[in-house]
């Protein structure tokens, strides 16, 4: 099974795609650098590419120097900021940060969340079924706990698919909260870090990098081929294993989500 990503998303003769990233702390760091990486890559290949929006209300601890990407100079600084800046100079891009939480006033194409609580999960999921001026196509979620994490990249309603012989096509990707009952996970209050070593004790030092890599891999299949045959993966780094989250109905429906027929699709 494969599902094409939506026309605004692949197709060169559409503007640049408008991308968020909410959050962007041990895997977010990471991810707005590959990010970089990637929007030069698509460049090279003549794909208009996107325009980043970074989101994160918190400032640079010392705790977060070593598992995040920030220096001894950044403390006490806001992280969109200091990060956004950092790689505007280097790539000579002109990405905006906003030093608060996630917000969809101006409507995005692609949502990337890298929070680090359930309740923001949740509410960045309102956030983007309430945006009714603006349709956002995909939702792209990476968490992890110490040694593992995952990765879903979901859509927001249907996008319509080509009809090929012998290809199955899904006009639906399930999200993470179509996928888990996120209201049951039980979250234990823990204060912030004071140190790194405090910090290594909740989440393992290559975790973060590790999810990262393979979440800009899934968008730069995405990009590349124009479809997907995996929305996400989990990571196991006591196993060392991947195990890919396949576009399967059956996968989905062992998993609690069953595809519902939808109502009408528009063109994206």
């Amino acid at each position: 099974m494969r599902h094409y990503l939506a026309r605004k998303l692949v197709d060169p003769g559409y503007s640049k795609v408008k991308v968020a990233l909410a959050g962007c702390g041990g895997t977010g760091s990471r991810l707005l650098t590959n990010l970089a990486v990637l929007y030069a890559a698509l460049a090279a290949e003549g794909h208009p590419g996107f325009h980043l929006t970074v989101f994160d209300p918190d400032t640079v601890s010392e705790s977060n120097i070593g598992r995040q990407l920030f220096s001894p100079s950044d403390i006490g600084f806001n992280k969109a900021t200091v990060l956004v800046t950092r790689n505007n100079q280097f790539w000579g891009l002109s990405w905006d940060s906003v030093p608060d939480v996630f917000n969809n006033e101006i409507g995005f194409d692609l949502v990337i969340s890298a929070v680090d609580t359930v309740k923001a999960r949740l509410e960045i999921q309102n956030l983007l079924q309430r945006s009714s001026h603006y349709r956002t196509a995909y939702w792209l979620d990476v968490g992890n706990l110490k040694r593992s994490g995952q990765i879903v990249m979901g859509t927001i309603g249907h996008h319509p698919q080509p009809k090929m012989e012998g290809v199955e096509a899904v006009s639906k990707l399930p999200c993470i909260t179509d996928l888990y009952d996120l209201t049951q996970v039980n979250e234990e209050k823990q204060g912030p870090s004071c140190s790194l070593a405090e910090a290594l004790e909740s989440q393992d030092l290559m975790i973060n990098p590790i999810i990262a890599d393979y979440a800009v891999h899934i968008l730069r299949t995405g990009f590349k081929d124009g479809f997907l045959t995996a929305h996400g993966c989990f990571v196991n780094l006591e196993s060392l294993v991947v195990s890919p989250l396949k576009v399967n109905r059956e996968v989905w429906s062992r998993m609690g989500f069953k595809m519902r027929k939808p109502r009408a699709l528009k063109a994206v």
